[in-house]
């Protein structure tokens, strides 16, 4: 992602420079691109705590099936 930041702002520069409407476009594109990825990394982690949380519940269920395994019953 840190590429196509510096990638984005080094286009920038060069449009601005050279007066090139063209390599502003592609800047743009660029940013997008990041923050394109920033997103989908959200939404990644996000999922992992998802399914981290679900685990833990269902652990939990487990656990109040199984009373005796707590207590050290052999049962």
């Amino acid at each position: 992602m840190g590429f196509l930041l510096l990638d984005a702002a080094l286009l920038g520069t060069l449009a601005v420079w050279g007066r090139r409407p063209v390599l502003l476009a592609w800047s743009a594109a660029f940013v997008l691109l990041a923050l394109g990825v920033v997103y989908l990394r959200w939404r990644y982690r996000r999922r992992l705590q998802e399914i981290a949380h679900a685990r833990a519940l269902l652990r939990q269920e487990l656990r109040s099936l199984r009373p005796g395994r707590e207590s050290g019953d052999p049962g």
